[in-house]
């Protein structure tokens, strides 16, 4: 079985800067929850498909946030199988469990925890699902190896993470707007964070590279719905850490005048109105692989 990592100080700093960071997003999430469902939800049953769940299977979701995809997980797995869903953010987890507590699910546990720090399971994981999660870690290919050595010979894991943000327009409107007042570093696609393995063949590198085999990656069109730009513009600002973290230091005038301009360029953008409905594009992608 899998010993949790040793952290070196720099990735313990990162790690609880993540978990407060998701912590004080919390809030926003659980408010937003119902557009966040309609968001995510084809990643979540793609996550399901590559992963090969199963009913009766023991199945880790890694980085659960508000309970996705551990609750859909949890339904496709019945009453004679069981989910372990961690999340380094406390706040998240006391979500999630309100949510199962809601659905009357009872074959999930909840446990705020890094991956990295989780300690060996009384038997295998079957199959481990990670939504957005993993690219948060501080070292995503050894906590890979080392969830790796928690599952069956054969078990499949399924992560997901972006891609490049030319592919997702509302992603790019808001990036470029925040260029216009704020020095922001360039997106990095090796470090950790939303961005992390979003750059062509490197989630299937870091697959690879943590050891599992058959590795498969594919593309998820999904939709992030609004009334109108104004709104898109709120979700986006309360339900994203770091985002929130760069504009938290600007005067609120200009903060207004950002929302305000983003507001109205994706209300004035045809490529976002699809049958009367606000519909702006992004493109995620799922990596899976055997151990």
């Amino acid at each position: 079985m899998s010993e949790p990592l040793p952290w070196t100080d720099e990735n313990r700093m990162l790690a609880e800067r993540t978990r407060d960071d998701w912590d004080g997003a919390a809030q926003a999430w659980s408010h937003w929850e119902p557009h966040i469902a309609a968001f995510l939800w084809p990643v979540t049953q793609r996550l399901l498909e590559a992963a090969e769940i199963q009913p009766g299977q023991y199945v880790l979701d890694a980085g659960c946030g508000m309970g996705d995809p551990a609750l859909a997980v949890a339904m496709r797995v019945g009453p004679g199988g069981r989910v372990l869903a961690i999340d380094p953010a406390q706040r998240m987890i006391d979500t999630a469990r309100r949510r199962a507590g809601a659905m009357d699910l009872d074959n999930v546990e909840f446990r705020a925890a890094w991956v990295d720090d989780l300690p060996p399971p009384a038997k295998p994981f079957d199959a481990v699902v990670g939504r957005f999660s993993f690219i948060f870690c501080p070292d995503v290919r050894a906590a890979l190896r080392r969830v790796r050595g928690m599952m069956r010979p054969g078990a499949r894991l399924a992560m997901s993470a972006w891609t490049p943000m030319e592919n997702s327009p509302g992603f790019l409107v808001i990036n470029e707007m925040l260029r216009k007042h704020v020095v922001m570093p360039a997106v990095d696609a090796t470090q950790p964070g939303m961005h992390h393995l979003s750059g062509p063949g490197m989630l299937s590198a870091a697959l690879s590279e943590a050891g599992f085999r058959d590795v498969r990656t594919s593309p998820v069109r999904i939709y992030q719905f609004a009334r109108n730009g104004a709104e898109f513009w709120r979700m986006s600002f309360e339900m994203s850490a770091s985002l929130k973290k760069v504009l938290l230091r600007l005067p609120e005038a200009a903060r207004t005048a950002i929302g305000e301009e983003i507001a109205r360029r994706v209300d004035g953008d045809e490529r976002f109105h699809q049958d009367g409905v606000l519909r702006i594009p992004v493109l995620a992608q799922v990596g899976s692989g055997c151990a």
